[in-house]
């Protein structure tokens, strides 16, 4: 499913002085991000006074130094999150407004994949095992591949929280078919 993405800065209201000026007109500045209508804040740290924010663009307005500068500062977030969007659309992983968001704070969670699984024992267990031990999980490892290749719409790196009971009876079912119908011809 292509997900819908949309990031904008806001301005949060509230009657609190900005923490910058002591201001009551000041008010926090807040990057808003929307994947599939849901919507997650990012606290930007900055602050501006509301005479001089454009609402409908999401930006300062006139040419004070201040506008300028919160302005190049916000079009450098919006880039940036829309590149934390970017590498998660290529890296195949499952995007949420909460996961772009993280990814945008660097505080986001190594997703473990079935292949990274994999990729993982055959490095570790090629020093410990025998080949023809190896050899076996090898066949196993290209049936998985093949069986979500066939029976699912994401890529081979499908996410290890994804998988359940029923993908393993699935799977158990595939590879039985296949060994009859391989040792039939």
């Amino acid at each position: 499913m292509k997900s819908k993405f949309y990031e904008n800065i806001t301005i949060v209201q509230s009657t609190l002085p900005s923490a910058k000026t002591g201001l009551k007109m000041a008010k926090q500045v807040y990057a808003c991000i929307t994947v599939n209508r849901q919507k997650c804040f990012i606290a930007l740290q900055q602050s501006i006074d509301l005479r001089y924010w454009d609402e409908r663009r999401g930006a300062g307005k006139g040419g004070r130094q201040d506008s300028l500068s919160i302005n190049n500062y916000l079009e450098q977030v919006r880039l940036a999150i829309g590149n934390c969007y970017q590498n998660l659309q290529l890296k195949g992983r499952i995007i949420t407004a909460e996961i772009v968001k993280d990814s945008f704070l660097g505080t986001a969670e190594e997703v473990h994949t079935l292949s990274s699984l994999f990729e993982y024992h055959n490095e570790t267990a090629a020093s410990v095992l025998k080949w023809s031990t190896l050899k076996h999980y090898y066949v196993t490892q290209r049936y998985l591949v093949k069986f979500i290749q066939n029976n699912s719409s994401q890529q081979t790196c499908i996410s290890m929280s994804l998988i359940t009971s029923s993908f393993m009876t699935l799977k158990l079912s595939y590879v039985i078919i296949n060994l009859l119908t391989t040792r039939s011809h």
